[in-house]
């Protein structure tokens, strides 16, 4: 039986929420203009991200900032050289993200910007445009290179907010403990278009992500042919909450698709759902997504660097593939993710901590509980010295009933919160009366002995 996989925890970023994104292309009306036509080259790109250990080089050039602006903090104020370093501090975050949403890792990518500022008007030629697909895929619309005459595969980068497990997302079989951090709604039990891993961009800071679907979303809608019943956008990821974005990649695919076989090693989990089908109806996605970290300028496996995970804050850049599906009640965009590279750790513009490296390391103190740890009770007197204090471990152990969906019962929560509030209780008025002094003998007194009657203050008199 195979073990439950680990997921990659979302920590809270320390940035704080910018008044106005940096990137992003400039809006335009992308209903004014046709794109040219011109005769595409038939040759496809290569696809794929960059082999590992291949030096990453840009293959366009980063947009520059203008470098003679000069400081203008002086230096017997230290509250303006703290608000000038926090200003630097943001800038450069800011710097370096637009470095890399304007790089390109590979010949055949569009940068995002760049390929929806083409919708423009006033561009001399558009490089990217929407063609209808055919046959069971005629309701759905996918981004062209009009450079290449392939589907576009654009580029951008972001900070990186969580995930899902990369081996099996939101789906756990029958009997399995579902993933962790994934809701008992989100839980897929069976192989369907439901199960997918989830990858979560942090927009808070900066947006342009959402900026640049906004054009790519105008000029969809102005595409004829698209949309012939006028159905209403869907509320998904609308662009109406600008705080994240969720990418998806599907565990499984339909058979009749003919699907390649995977070049990675699936989990069992997988494995085993798509053998135990009586109809062989999914398959695995064999388009799984790679996972890559650049160490020393070199696309590196991610699980052979360190951490070997992305962790919030994180700078990554990715690539991807841009759809729009017209449904039975809505349409919506759909992005599909082909690699994502970390470009630099979040430590470095404050977006998190050092400490996050080891956070899976072996013989580490746990820093917070886990489903299923075992509570151990630490007493602390503030009264007694700390270095004659005693601490008693009382393990606890789960053996009560579940529910159907796995999870306790409302009776047996209240039930365990009201054992659990009378023992702390009862262990907080023993620690209590422990630590109180013992009373002297005059002190001591029966309750059925009659007691004197409280002294009244008379007037003094003035004799």
């Amino acid at each position: 039986m195979a073990d439950a996989p680990q997921t990659e925890t979302s920590k809270a970023a320390k940035t704080p929420k910018a008044q106005a994104s940096k990137g992003g292309a400039s809006k335009a009306d992308a209903s004014k203009g046709e794109a040219p036509n011109d005769n595409a080259s038939k040759e496809g790109p290569p696809t794929g991200g960059p082999p590992e250990g291949e030096s990453v080089d840009d293959t366009s050039s980063p947009v520059e900032a203008d470098e003679d602006t000069t400081t203008q903090a002086e230096a017997g104020d230290p509250s303006e050289d703290d608000d000038s370093s926090e200003a630097e501090e943001d800038h450069s975050l800011y710097k370096f993200l637009e470095k890399w949403q304007s790089t390109c890792l590979l010949e055949h990518q569009l940068t995002f910007t760049e390929a929806v500022e083409s919708l423009s008007p006033k561009s001399k030629k558009r490089l990217i445009e929407a063609r209808a697909g055919t046959g069971k895929r005629s309701s759905t619309w996918t981004l062209f290179d009009t450079r290449t005459n392939q589907e576009a595969v654009l580029v951008h980068t972001a900070i990186w907010r969580s995930n899902t497990s990369f081996d099996t997302g939101n789906f756990a079989p029958e009997g399995q403990k579902p993933p962790i951090h994934v809701s008992n709604q989100r839980v897929q039990r069976a192989p369907g278009f439901k199960c997918e891993i989830t990858y979560t961009i942090d927009t808070t800071t900066e947006d342009s992500f959402y900026t640049n679907l906004q054009i790519l979303e105008e000029y969809i809608q102005t595409v004829k042919g698209f949309n012939r019943e006028n159905r209403e956008r869907s509320p998904w990821q609308d662009g109406t909450h600008r705080d994240t974005y969720n990418l998806t990649s599907k565990l499984f695919v339909l058979t009749s698709l003919n699907p390649k076989e995977p070049t990675f090693q699936p989990h069992q989990w997988l494995v085993d759902v798509v053998k135990g089908q009586k109809k062989a109806e999914y398959a695995i996605n064999p388009r799984r997504p790679s996972y890559f970290d650049m160490v020393n300028n070199k696309a590196v496996k991610l699980e052979k660097s360190k951490p070997p995970r992305y962790c919030c804050g994180d700078i990554i850049w990715f690539s991807f593939k841009v759809s729009f599906y017209v449904g039975n009640q809505y349409w919506s965009s759909d992005l599909t993710p082909i690699e994502f590279v970390r470009v630099a750790r979040g430590i470095k513009f404050g977006l998190n901590n050092a400490e996050d490296d080891d956070d899976d390391e072996e013989g580490n103190k746990k820093r917070s509980l886990e489903d299923g740890s075992a509570i151990s009770i630490i007493e602390r007197n503030p009264f007694e010295d700390h270095s004659t204090q005693k601490r008693k471990h009382h393990e606890t152990t789960d053996d009560k009933p579940k529910s159907s969906d796995g999870s306790e019962t409302a009776d047996d929560e209240n039930s365990a919160n009201n054992e659990s509030t009378d023992v702390t209780i009862k262990e907080e008025a023993e620690v209590s009366k422990a630590a109180l002094p013992p009373p002297s003998e005059n002190a001591k007194s029966n309750a059925n002995d009659p007691q004197p009657p409280p002294k009244k203050k008379g007037k003094k008199s003035k004799n």
